[in-house]
């Protein structure tokens, strides 16, 4: 019955059909399966069900998921009170769902708890602890942790300034199809201060993390064409179009004697690797 609510929340193999999702997750629920708990949980804080966000509701479900130590219920609860959706605001509450998460060995937790030791949200400040979960996720693969550890070390604060390291996560993170890490990479390879500068490589970051959806990417885009040549743009936009997750980006070798500029369309339509 879990099985069926899931098809119809997401839409595979039948109409998505969110009411009908929560009335067969319901039942799932009903039969013994505390997963399912979770599901509904995403449904009314998502607004699924009525048409409109439903926080009490949503946190009554992902409660239930945690009494019955369903770890998603915990990472649910989390968000719920860090956010102030359906209870009380409580970041000391937060911080001790996501702790208890990221102690069970759940990576998404484990990057939430490394940035509120970090940030000292909910709990006292401590740069070792949320470096050391921080490290515990990137390790586990999660992509926002490998995004942040790198950014942390590239930047050098708190964690003190690391280049070979920074420049390995956010590597990690991009080749993983995290826009947020293809974006601050691409930032790493145009600046130059932690790499060598490198357009071709930024712009082919830069324009997948723009594909993704990633907001400043757009601009930061733009920004780069209008210092490349048409060669550098052109090979930009080849390495990601040919890029696909789980590969570094690929940067053809210029051409000799250089190319003309009609050779190619600028505006020729990008579509990104998968």
């Amino acid at each position: 019955m879990t099985a069926i609510g899931r098809l119809f929340a997401k839409g595979l193999g039948v109409a998505k059909d969110e009411e009908r999702a929560a009335q067969w997750l319901q039942k799932g629920a009903d039969a013994g399966d505390v997963t399912a708990f979770v599901d509904l949980g995403n449904l009314y804080a998502q607004g699924s069900v009525d048409g409109k966000p439903n926080g009490e509701r949503a946190a009554q479900m992902y409660r239930k998921a945690a009494e019955a130590g369903v770890i998603a219920g915990w990472q649910g609860l989390g968000w719920m009170h860090l956010n102030g959706k359906g209870v009380k605001k409580d970041e000391a509450a937060a911080f001790a769902w996501y702790l208890k998460a990221a102690e069970a060995g759940d990576p998404p937790s484990q990057v939430m708890a490394a940035r509120l030791y970090l940030a000292g949200r909910g709990t006292p400040k401590n740069v070792t602890e949320g470096a050391a979960w921080l490290m515990r996720a990137a390790n586990a693969g999660d992509p926002d942790g490998q995004m942040l550890l790198g950014r942390l070390y590239l930047w050098g604060e708190p964690l003190g300034r690391d280049d070979v390291k920074g420049l390995h996560w956010l590597t990690q993170s991009a080749i993983a199809g995290n826009p947020e890490g293809q974006y601050w990479l691409a930032k790493a390879y145009r600046e130059g201060k932690h790499v060598a500068v490198d357009p071709v490589r930024a712009y082919a970051w830069m324009s997948l993390a723009k594909a993704r959806g990633y907001a400043l990417a757009a601009e930061e885009a733009k920004g780069l064409s209008f210092d490349m040549s048409q060669d550098q743009v052109r090979r930009g936009i080849e390495a990601a179009q040919q890029w696909r997750i789980g590969a570094d980006i690929v940067v053809a070798v210029p051409p000799v004697g250089g190319m003309a500029v009609g050779q190619f369309n600028l505006n020729a339509p990008f579509a990104p690797g998968r």
